[in-house]
This record gives structure tokens, sequence and C-alpha cells, in this order.
């Protein structure tokens, strides 16, 4: 068994975690939080949650699962119970025994998302997951053996997405599929993924290049013909240059204190920026309009929910003519805010960019009026054009 040198694990820490070539063949990281909790690394690059723990004098390691399909705080609270079930007396191992093999594509899918992880996801993901499955694998492989299914078949529901034009739904499906692939082996259920060497053959560079840069467009998009609530996100992330999904998921519960605050994020770091005048405005428009929401931009169909993200895509690909998606605006925020004359790092911290250096490790605080200053210089330059 290794000598246990038990650190402070957190998310960055894991995530940097890599087999050193040179080293012994299996490589660990202790947790010092939960006792036994280990992420290994192997040389094919794999790494996995372990536990390690002692009963009856001997000394036993299982796994748990693999990373990143299981993060920190999932590895933790499933180490805590299997520790729980040590002190009754039972034997982890047990209760981590390989399950039957005959098992087919649905059955794993609904294992999987019936597991905890899976529900600890967020919402979004959990019904992405969901319709992905539901849309192009269920049908053609989801009654089908796990041993049986092919690296071809899997290539083969991948590129005829390619065909179809919809190269961002075929990487994600390809996502999708790794993960519940990763999962059938973690558990016993397959000795490896058929995912495993597929790539989307993409038929363009994949970089999104597409800006607005004169008052027209601007003009057409701040005032695009569709929902009010889907107008008003468009405003919204033209407004502050955020992702799709920071503002589409908001609640109201979010703006507090004149300031508009994001805790999940892309890169995990919450997005505080202050309320300015623009940016109340729209907001008024939005609250008299579904003032029993607790969304900031509800659905069409209700105000109980969030607008889903599959009809707001749809509305502006068709208001658009296919024209433009909402990550464009937020490359048109970023230019036009260089071309503003401000500092990348300014520009970075409005639009929650994190490039790892140094002065933004020691950097604490959300920077508010650094924003402000920003967003108002930003807006101003908007609203003349749009005016």
């Amino acid at each position: 068994m290794p000598v246990l040198t038990k650190i402070n694990l957190t998310p960055s820490r894991v995530d940097q975690f890599r087999f050193k070539v040179g080293g012994p063949k299996q490589q660990f990281l202790w947790d010092s939080q939960v006792p036994g909790l280990g992420l290994e690394a192997v040389v094919s690059g794999r790494r996995s949650w372990v536990l390690s723990y002692r009963i009856v004098g001997k000394k036993k390691r299982i796994t748990l699962g693999s990373f990143p399909a299981i993060d920190l705080d999932v590895a933790r609270e499933e180490a805590k119970d299997l520790l729980k079930s040590l002190r009754n007396g039972v034997d982890p191992a047990a209760l981590k025994k390989v399950p039957e093999k005959a098992q087919t594509v649905k059955s794993l899918h609904d294992r999987y998302i019936s597991g905890r992880y899976f529900r600890s996801r967020s919402p979004d993901f959990q019904a992405n997951f969901k319709s992905t499955m539901r849309r192009y694998v269920l049908p053609d492989i989801g009654d089908q053996l796990l041993e049986s299914v092919q690296r071809a078949q899997i290539k083969s529901i991948i590129d005829d997405l390619v065909e179809a034009g919809k190269e961002g739904m075929a990487q994600g499906t390809l996502t999708h599929l790794r993960i519940l692939f990763a999962y059938g082996v973690d558990e016993g259920f397959i000795e490896y993924a058929p995912t495993e060497r597929v790539k989307v053959k993409r038929t363009t560079s994949g970089r999104r290049t597409q800006w607005f840069d004169n008052e027209d467009d601007l003009k057409a998009i701040w005032n695009l013909a569709a929902p009010i609530q889907v107008r008003s996100i468009v405003r919204w992330c033209l407004l502050t240059g955020c992702r799709r999904d920071e503002a589409r998921m908001s609640p109201w519960s979010s703006i507090s204190d004149g300031r508009w605050i994001v805790s999940e994020t892309k890169n995990r770091r919450a997005l505080v920026l202050p309320v300015t005048e623009p940016m109340a405005l729209v907001l008024k428009e939005c609250k008299e309009t579904y003032p029993k929401s607790e969304w900031m931009f509800p659905a069409t169909t209700g105000w109980k929910k969030p607008i889903p993200r599959g009809s707001l895509d749809y509305i502006i690909r068709e208001a658009s003519k296919g024209k433009w998606s909402l990550h464009v605006l937020r490359h048109t925020t970023e230019t036009w805010l260089a071309d503003l004359g401000v500092p990348e790092e300014h520009r970075n911290l409005v639009l929650n960019h994190w490039t790892g250096r140094m002065s933004e490790r020691y950097r604490h605080g959300f920077q508010i009026e650094t924003k402000k200053a920003v967003l108002e210089s930003w807006h101003a330059k908007l609203m003349e054009m749009v005016a």
C-alpha cells in the first residue's frame, strides 16, 4: 500500500494532477479531509478516485470511479458513505461489487441518470443529457447489449449529425456518450468504451470569428423581433458579454444590492457585475411583464421556469435568419471593449475570463468600481449606436 501523504484537495489541485513520467506506475494524491480518499493516476493518463482502508487487520483499496466523471465533492460524499458502512461492520468492497454484465445501453442509461453523481449535476446538464440520449442515441442502440456496441456504430451516429450540419450537436452527443460509457467501465459492465478514438470530423475550423462592428447590425440585434424575454436576454448578453446560460438560468434572487451575481459559471468563479442604468431598464421591462416569475427570463410557454436552451436558440435562429447566436454577442462585447481602449485585465474582469496568471491568483474581491467604469463606457457607446 502507498504511503499516505495527505494534502487538502481542491478542485484546481485535483484538475492539475497528472501522471509524472519516470515516477511509479501508480501515483496518488491523498485527501486530508476524508481519510483514505485519493486520486490515482496511471501511465495511460487515466485518473480514478480510490478509497484505502483497513478491515480486520487487512489493508484494502477500492475504486470509486473515474475523474472528471466524478468530481471532488461527489467523491468525498461517496467515500464518507462507504466509511460509515465500514464503521458499522460492512466491508466497502462488498458494496462496490461488480454487477451482472447483461446490460443494454438503455439500462445503463437508466442506471446512470438515477445515480447520485448525475443528480448532483446542474438541471441544465441533466436535461441536455436526457434529450441527447432520447433523440440521437437510444433509438439506434438503446436495445443493444453493451458489450456488442462497436466503435463504428458510435462513429456513425456522430458522422450523421455532422452530415446534417449539426457539428455542435455532434460534439455534445459524443461528450455525453463518453460520459455514459466511462460510467459503464467504472461500474464493471464493460472492459472498454466504444467511444475511444472517436472524433468529430469538423467541416469548419470550429473557431468563432464573427462579431458586429456597425450600427445597423447592432440596432437590428437590439430590436430583435422576438418575444420580450428573448429580446431582453439578447440585450442583457450584449450589455454584459455574459455567456448564454449565465443569463438564461438567473433567478431574480441573483440581483442584490445593485449587483448581478452568478455563482454557477463555466470556470467555477462567481460572476459579479454592477447593474448599470441600461441593465436596470432591461430588468424593469421583464419584471413588469412577468411579475410573478422567479426567473429573470422565463419560458415563453409559462413563467414558472427559465426559458429552455433549445427554445431560446431556436427563436434567435429564426429571428436572425440563422446569421448569429448569443455567443457572437460575447465576441462583440469583448471586441468593442478592446476598441474602446479597455485593458485586457479589465475586460477579463467583466467577461469573467480566467487566464491563470499569478496576478489573478492573488487578486481578491470583485473590483466593482473597475467593472462599473468599463460597463458604463461600453453602454454609453452602445446606447449611442442603437438609439
